[in-house]
């Protein structure tokens, strides 16, 4: 009977749903139970009755399970898609509203609420993070952060770096040099995480470390002004003047700003007055 063969795809459908999908928890598990219940009810008890009493029953139940999965479905290209939609526009107004009570109340509310539908997931813990953050707890912003399920992903690392960053009462230069040293490891093929792991080697004075790491990053971006300061930086550090210079030259070439305009010229008067 074709019914029996929708409730079954019904029942399958809304375990994937729940499971994999993260679609709303409570019609799926009411579809589950309408088409799980279904298939005992035919099952255990409605082939006593008539044919048409059979297609009655089951040909609702399948009804149903069809409607509610329509409209309960998630979607098809990125079943996270809404999610993630929603955590950035939440992470966005925790930002701009970070002078205003109100405003941070009902970031949380909606944060609750994802965590409702979906249950909690190291996004969500991000955006608590950061709601500590803008209230000033660093300490429970790190302990929020430091219940992440994924602690080798680009949103723990880029989390643990704003905390460090933003939390002035502490001197966390150390923390963010492991930080950095860390990300490299665990995400080898991030651009950013060798060019900030390369400046930390600069701070510590370990130049060959500056120029395996930025060379690297090179590979992946050979047009980063700042990466190519700091190899200009560690090659005059280093004595190369002439390979310095090379970098200086390209960091100008594709859009050095002031700021590092200016450290280029320091270090060209550096070797002037030498």
């Amino acid at each position: 009977m074709i019914w029996l063969g929708i409730l079954a795809v019904a029942a399958i459908t809304s375990i994937y749903g729940i499971l994999i999908l993260s679609m709303d928890p409570v019609f799926s598990m009411l579809v589950l139970l309408v088409s799980g219940g279904g298939l005992v009810f035919y099952v255990l008890i409605i082939k006593r009755f008539s044919k048409l009493f059979q297609h009655l029953i089951l040909g609702g139940a399948s009804a149903f399970c069809i409607l509610v999965l329509i409209n309960t479905g998630a979607p098809s290209k990125d079943p996270f898609g809404s999610y993630k939609e929603e955590c950035a526009a939440i992470e966005k107004d925790i930002l701009s509203g970070a002078e205003d009570e109100k405003a941070l109340a009902d970031c949380d509310e909606r944060i609750k609420r994802l965590e409702d539908r979906y249950g909690v997931k190291d996004m969500t813990r991000s955006l608590k993070a950061l709601m500590f953050m803008v209230r000033g707890d660093f300490d429970q912003a790190g302990g929020e952060i430091n219940y992440f399920s994924d602690k080798r992903s680009f949103l723990y690392y880029g989390r643990l770096e704003q905390r460090y960053l933003w939390d002035i009462g502490q001197d966390r230069t150390n923390d963010l040099y492991r930080l950095y040293e860390n990300m490299v490891i665990d995400i080898p093929d991030s651009v950013y995480a060798r060019k900030m792991a390369g400046i930390a080697q600069f701070e510590k004075k370990n130049y060959k470390g500056v120029d395996f790491l930025l060379c690297s990053a090179l590979e992946l971006d050979d047009q980063d002004p700042l990466t190519l300061y700091y190899l200009g930086a560690s090659s005059f550090e280093q004595g190369k003047y002439n390979r310095g210079i090379e970098y200086f030259n390209r960091s100008v070439k594709y859009g050095a700003d002031d700021e590092i305009a200016s450290w280029i010229a320091w270090y060209i008067r550096r070797l002037e007055v030498a």
